[in-house]
């Protein structure tokens, strides 16, 4: 009984998570992604690292006793994706570590599923759910790694509402929902600071895949993702957006990808 117990132990122990979510003024959306994860079983979450960007924000700490441990940062100077979520992973003591966007919502409970992958695949860096926007369409958040050319052809795409999601090779992850395995996380050095906001996705996806490591999207698991589109909505953001694009376009671990083109791991 007790190698049992201890089996057990191990075996909980190997499923706790860190989940880090940034506020960018969206307290709102903050707050509906916590009651979402409160309602989940509990100790589902280890660790709630808020990470609140903006220094005027105003956002109240959660309360309650949802989460075993919470800890809030607020930014004296705003920064950008990949700062924000490797600062959070600073206060990661736990096995797994959540990149969630706070404009997830969760209609039921993807982590049993995912942390399943993950134990079950060693060699799994980092896992996704399925991502559907509030009709239940699939998002178009799995994709072949971007190039001008299929940039443009996407673009064109778009504008006769043709859809998006790649259903053969899988070449990176989108950001919005990540589940890591801390220990990958760390050994990949985290996000890419440089890319402040796009593209930061985009360029770990290819470092862990140069690295002969996988990741694997996990249809069995579901979230919705009222995803935001600022990129189209703002000319400000789009140009962070091309910025990034370039950023990547011009960068070794790109050339290194597209040249060598390693098998598709994330199928």
């Amino acid at each position: 009984m007790a190698f049992a117990d201890r089996s057990l132990d191990a075996q909980r122990e190997s499923r706790r998570i860190c989940l880090s979510v940034v506020s960018h003024g969206q307290g709102a959306l903050v707050d509906r992604l916590l009651d979402d994860l409160s309602r989940l079983p509990a100790g589902t979450i280890s660790r709630l690292v808020v990470t609140v960007n903006l220094p005027n924000d105003t956002w109240a700490d959660p309360s309650g006793t949802a989460f075993h441990s919470v800890v809030v940062l607020r930014n004296s100077v705003p920064m950008g994706f990949s700062a924000n979520h490797n600062q959070a992973f600073l206060h990661c003591e736990e096995p797994v570590f959540a990149v969630v966007n706070p404009d997830i919502r969760l209609d039921g409970n993807p982590f049993p599923a995912l942390l399943d992958r993950l134990s079950d695949h060693a060699d799994f860096a980092v896992v996704a759910p399925l991502q559907v926007d509030a009709a239940g369409r699939l998002e178009s958040f799995a994709r072949t790694v971007p190039t001008p050319f299929n940039v443009a052809w996407r673009r064109l795409c778009q504008a006769n509402g043709t859809p998006q999601t790649v259903r053969g090779r899988i070449e990176w992850l989108a950001g919005a929902f990540m589940l890591w395995r801390a220990e990958a996380f760390r050994r990949l050095g985290g996000f890419d600071d440089r890319y402040r906001l796009y593209c930061e996705d985009v360029d770990i996806c290819l470092r862990l895949q140069l690295q002969g490591q996988r990741f694997a999207v996990v249809e069995t698991a579901r979230v919705i993702h009222a995803a935001q589109r600022t990129s189209r909505a703002s000319s400000r953001f789009l140009l962070m957006h091309v910025r990034s694009l370039l950023r990547l376009w011009l960068s070794p671990v790109f050339w290194r990808f597209v040249l060598t083109r390693p098998r598709a791991l994330g199928a």
